[in-house]
């Protein structure tokens, strides 16, 4: 049996909280007194997309240091709610465990499946059975989708809850239709605003194209911006 030595307390959860605990305290940090959850949004979205950099740039170090970044500022938002007496971070980390657990029964119970499809199916069911028990109306699948993400994401993301479990979900010459559609019907346009719902339709198309093919297409074209820039010298001549 191998044993791995327990991480020293500077590397562990507790020693981070025990920072951001001494920083928001009287005598603390000024800054970080007077965060809140909303002010410390617009920082969350940042360092999510620095960790998606390191990602996409394959820098390990870059990975593991804009993780820790995250994770910063999780604790941070978790110390005001542990202030507020809202909740602590054994409460985070108990609904996480417990809902891993509890949406993967062919893991850590008796439940048998075929593959990723029965899989998703199943983690839509719990999802609902989890609703009811909380009294929680039933939902459309495609309200779990967060409205804050970046258009070109939310479009992929709800086209693939639309997709899921029906035929048409990989029909590539109904998709391709779509797109080529899309396209045309900007070109028969003849103003401003239906110029723009079918440039809306046309991304949409992209997406979920995007989807049916296993590609991500915020990260390409998030690429594509990247290889735009590095081609360019002199961004000014574009």
């Amino acid at each position: 049996t191998l044993y791995v030595p327990p991480l020293p307390h500077a590397a562990s959860l507790s020693a981070l909280q025990d920072t951001i605990s001494r920083l928001r305290a009287p005598d603390g940090c000024p800054w970080d007194r007077e965060q809140t959850h909303r002010s410390l949004r617009s920082d969350l979205l940042e360092e999510t997309y620095e960790v998606l950099a390191a990602i996409d740039a394959e820098d390990p170090a870059a990975l593991s240091e804009e993780l820790g970044d995250l994770l910063m500022n999780i604790a941070l938002q978790v110390q005001i709610a542990t202030e507020a007496g809202d909740f602590r971070f054994a409460d985070v980390i108990g609904q996480i465990d417990a809902k891993l657990k509890r949406r993967h029964p062919h893991v850590f119970g008796g439940l048998q499946v075929s593959g990723t499809e029965e899989v998703l199916r199943n983690w839509e069911a719990i999802k609902a059975q989890e609703r009811a028990a909380k009294g929680q109306a039933h939902r459309s699948r495609l309200e779990g989708v967060p409205v804050a993400l970046p258009a070109l994401a939310r479009a992929q993301a709800l086209a693939d809850r639309a997709a899921r479990g029906t035929e048409a979900a990989l029909d590539f010459e109904a998709l391709w239709a779509r797109v080529g559609e899309a396209a045309a019907q900007i070109r028969r346009a003849d103003d401003p605003q239906t110029r723009e719902e079918r440039l809306g339709d046309l991304l949409f198309a992209l997406a979920d194209a995007a989807r049916a093919l296993g590609l991500d297409a915020e990260s390409a074209l998030r690429r594509r911006c990247d290889r735009f820039i590095a081609m360019s010298t002199d961004h000014r001549q574009f």
